[in-house]
């Protein structure tokens, strides 16, 4: 039973892997946007401690906003990733559980089976005690018979 659920365990498990690798590539990413927002921040010090250009403002805020909606996508595209491995990660505990439960049931009727064959031989031998006492009985009989015609003879 479990080299049969080897293969399901070990599938099981390298679903759980792939999602904590997902799960640390989307933290990853949230954590790379948080130091664009911080530097986003720093930019705007920077603009009122130096008064920057408004073009290279333009061009810092425009870069940053491509880099933030390039990271936002990347992010809903990880937690989509993370979402679509917690749905399979579940089917495949649900049929590893359908999987336990089936052998159970094989189990317990597999010890009914055995336990039925333990009584009846029990059973048996006690039948074969029986006609084993009986017979010698018989054979203890015929003896006492064949001695008395001696006897008789």
């Amino acid at each position: 039973m479990q080299q049969e659920m080897k293969p399901v365990e070990e599938l099981l498990t390298e679903t759980k892997e792939r999602l904590d690798a997902t799960e640390e590539e989307r933290d990853r990413v949230a954590d790379e946007l948080l130091e664009m927002k911080r530097l986003a921040q720093d930019a705007n010090m920077m603009l009122s401690e130096k008064q920057l250009s408004s073009r290279k403002v333009a061009d810092l805020y425009t870069e940053m906003n491509l880099l933030n909606e390039s990271l936002s996508e990347e992010l809903t595209i990880k937690d989509k990733r993370i979402e679509l491995l917690k749905v399979e990660l579940g089917k495949e505990k649900r049929e590893l559980e359908a999987k336990l439960v089936q052998k159970d049931a094989s189990l317990v009727e597999l010890r009914r089976s055995l336990s039925t064959l333990k009584s009846s031989e029990a059973h048996a031998m006690t039948l074969l005690s029986e006609s084993k006492k009986r017979f010698q009985e018989l054979q203890a009989g015929d003896q006492k018979r064949e001695g008395i015609r001696k006897k008789d003879a």
